[in-house]
């Protein structure tokens, strides 16, 4: 192979290792409850782009979940690669309610509870690996949104505009990054009402892998190996 053709091959397939990262889409539908239930976001053949403000409907693979009484489990999630896992999400409190935002589909139904105290997991996710979690939080009341804490660290959605149009961090959603899951793959936390409010809603969550330290190494190899190559040709020529 030439040298060239390597290089290109070479600097082609880091940049699809660079971009690719793991990523479990949720969306929670309401079975009967609200003004406009039902919504499912179509499954779609994910491109691996990197996900969009940051909820990317097109090109991306959504797991439509249906909000049980009580509790609710999505369990055995499919990537957005649509490749099926062992990943989970399981959390307390859920009731189910709609309404119809007009702009963002992903915010018109969603599992609200009136309990103060309640407990949100994540598993499945591979012993002590990092991730980037979206949880989405936006009632049809301005009252409606969620206090979320996951390893101690506690991130608001203030729910206080139900018609927004745009994904606003900290309005309705909010975004925990680089979340260490335990040795059993396990990351645990609670959530609750958000400051004034009376109901903690979920509308949908994003988990995103961050690349493990041997994947980056691999990446930072390459790309010097493809350094040094270079060097040589031009030293030669």
């Amino acid at each position: 192979m030439k040298k060239r053709t390597f290089i290109t091959t070479l600097a082609a397939t880091c940049a699809c290792v660079a971009t690719y990262a793991q990523t479990y889409n949720v969306n929670i539908v309401a079975p009967s409850n609200g003004s406009n239930p039902n919504v499912s976001i179509a499954d779609q053949a994910y491109n691996g782009a990197t996900p969009v403000s940051p909820f990317a409907y097109s090109g991306s693979t959504w797991n439509n979940v249906n909000v049980s009484s009580g509790s609710t489990t999505a369990s055995a999630l499919t990537d957005t690669d649509g490749v099926g896992s062992s990943v989970e999400i399981a959390w307390t409190g859920s009731n189910s309610w709609s309404f119809d935002n007009t702009s963002l589909d992903l915010i018109d139904n969603y599992s609200w509870s009136n309990n103060a105290s309640n407990t949100i997991t994540f598993s499945g996710l591979g012993a002590n690996t990092q991730w980037d979690i979206y949880i989405v939080s936006q009632g049809d009341s301005a009252t409606q949104g969620g206090s979320f804490t996951l390893a101690g660290n506690t991130q608001e959605s203030s729910g206080a505009t139900p018609s927004l149009t745009d994904w606003t961090e900290g309005s309705n959603y909010v975004r925990f990054a680089n979340i260490s899951a335990d040795g059993s793959g396990e990351i645990a936390g609670t959530y609750t009402f958000a400051t004034g409010g009376d109901n903690a809603v979920i509308n949908g969550f994003q988990l995103v892998a961050i690349p493990e330290p041997f994947t980056m190494s691999m990446i930072l190899g390459a790309t010097s190996l493809a350094v040094v190559l270079v060097r040589r040709r031009k030293a030669r020529s």
